[in-house]
């Protein structure tokens, strides 16, 4: 256990999954979108007063651009996209990856706790085709899974819809390019500004905008409490 994990959800937090839920079904019908799921502090009931709702999303392939950019544009028109300084209780919406990009052990750092740690304990808001229970079970090549079941019946008001066949998917496999045509190099060249910092990934099948990637800080940290 990391500190600052709590047993239980606060009621501040229960409010945040509340809304969590409400906004997250008002898009769970994009096509090719898997999977959103609580992620980060939230996830691990360790928020603080002010924070945000990180969420991670999954989709299928040639659907990630697609499904960024809409949730990204709807969020944005609702008033509940964090940017600049609107961050408490709005969505951070940094972390996406296709179900070819799934198996985080190709993303670990050698023993990496925080990782571990995070994916037990996602809590899915989503859940298309069971693709949290898919998750779970790429990720036992390289981790012992034990998803967290703490905290009443938090993780367990997911919106579960089975896998559906998309209509007029050469539409959205044209959107899906269109997008990533316009806005993967405007993502690169920010990358390319930023001096490529450690923690961010811009590929196919994953964007992952995380340049303050403590993991390696918390890595040495635990190693340094054990010994």
């Amino acid at each position: 256990m990391l500190p600052g994990i709590r047993p239980s959800p606060s009621e501040s937090e229960l409010l945040l999954f509340r809304r969590a839920q409400k906004y997250l079904r008002m898009v769970s019908w994009i096509p090719g979108l898997r999977m959103i799921a609580v992620c980060n502090s939230l996830s691990m009931y360790a928020s603080e007063p002010g924070s945000d709702i990180d969420i991670f999303v999954v989709t299928d392939p040639r659907r990630m651009w697609l499904t960024r950019i809409l949730i990204t544009g709807i969020f944005q028109i609702l008033g509940v996209r964090r940017h600049g300084k609107h961050v408490a209780g709005r969505f951070c919406l940094s972390f996406f990856c296709t179900t070819e990009a799934m198996d985080f052990g190709n993303i670990a750092i050698e023993d990496d706790v925080y990782l571990k740690v995070w994916v037990n304990h996602l809590k899915p808001i989503v859940d298309i085709g069971g693709c949290y229970e898919k998750f779970l079970r790429v990720n036992t090549g390289w981790m012992e899974v034990f998803p967290d079941t703490t905290g009443g019946n938090t993780r367990f008001r997911s919106i579960e819809k089975p896998l559906r066949k998309d209509r007029l998917e050469w539409w959205w496999d044209g959107l899906d390019s269109l997008f990533r045509a316009v806005f993967e190099p405007v993502t690169l060249r920010e990358f390319e500004r930023l001096g490529k910092p450690w923690g961010v990934i811009v590929t196919e099948d994953m964007l992952k905008f995380h340049p303050g990637d403590r993991r390696k800080e918390v890595r040495d940290g635990v190693r340094k409490d054990i010994v």
